[in-house]
């Protein structure tokens, strides 16, 4: 008996030893796949920390509940003002404007404008309804694009304004009549006939030197000029003031000023020759 008791009570021993390694040692539990049912620690008191919950030598991890998309999307506002977002097609309006030439073309520009403040705070806004006032939205909202205070830094929400916003399509349109009704003003004017009439007389010596260097006679010179001007040359009128400006004496006038004007260029680049420059002078 005595024997019997000393096995009992070794085996008990032995028994509760294990059951005591078992209770202290760590357990890790995802309950991404264990059921909240069977889990050991429903009505214990756990401590959150982060993405993990604690307990007294017990730690269960736990899956992330926000989704991967609404992460990338908070990385993409708060990357900051990307400079080439205003080279997207949606970021440019129709406009129109003076060429060279003082004739009216489309051109494309970018509305997309970006603000600093002091502290480095970075917002942006649309030029176009700053300039035409667009304070207010068509559902009677404040527009902050319209003073720059847009805070949202995403390129979608840059779409969305030049796509869909009423009073940035009502200020394009704004822009664009307003654009169309431009005229050039008096100094762009004046040197805009000057330059075509500069044109019309270089065009009528061009014509000239041509039956020179072709060894036409002078007397063509006239019917010359009325072909170039059907084919759509611009060419001084046939008479101005009283004076012609297409026939053999106009043409020879042409040419003896050409002649002049090549001789004193050929004359100034003799002179500044190192060569021939000391010719001219011991000579």
């Amino acid at each position: 008996m005595n024997s019997i008791d000393n096995d009992e009570m070794k085996s008990t021993v032995l028994i509760s030893t294990d059951q005591i390694q078992q209770q202290q040692e760590p357990i890790i539990i995802d309950l991404e796949n264990e059921s909240t049912s069977t889990s050991p620690f429903i009505s214990s008191s756990i401590l959150v920390n982060d993405n993990c919950i604690k307990k007294t030598n017990q730690i269960i991890h736990v899956a992330s509940s926000e989704p991967s998309s609404s992460k990338q999307i908070n990385n993409h506002r708060t990357m900051g003002y990307l400079s080439r977002w205003e080279k997207e097609p949606e970021t440019y309006y129709r406009t129109m404007i003076l060429n060279s030439s003082g004739e009216l073309q489309e051109s494309r520009q970018c509305w997309l404008r970006k603000k600093q403040d002091e502290n480095g705070k970075i917002t942006i806004g649309c030029f176009l309804c700053n300039k035409y006032q667009m304070i207010k939205n068509a559902n009677g909202k404040i527009n902050p694009w319209a003073t720059y205070d847009y805070s949202v830094l995403a390129l979608n929400k840059i779409k969305e304004h030049g796509l869909y916003n009423e009073k940035h399509i009502e200020a394009q349109e704004l822009e664009l009549n307003s654009k169309s009704k431009i005229q050039p003003d008096w100094k762009t004017t004046q040197s805009m006939i000057y330059t075509k009439h500069q044109q019309s007389i270089q065009n009528l010596m061009f014509t000239a030197i041509f039956i020179c260097q072709q060894y036409h006679p002078l007397n063509s010179f006239e019917p010359l000029c009325n072909l170039q001007e059907k084919n759509g040359v611009n060419l001084l009128p046939a008479e101005v003031s009283g004076i012609n400006y297409r026939n053999d004496c106009a043409a020879l006038c042409f040419l003896q000023y050409t002649a002049r004007i090549l001789h004193q260029e050929l004359v100034e680049k003799l002179n500044q020759s190192p060569i021939l420059g000391e010719y001219f002078v011991f000579s």
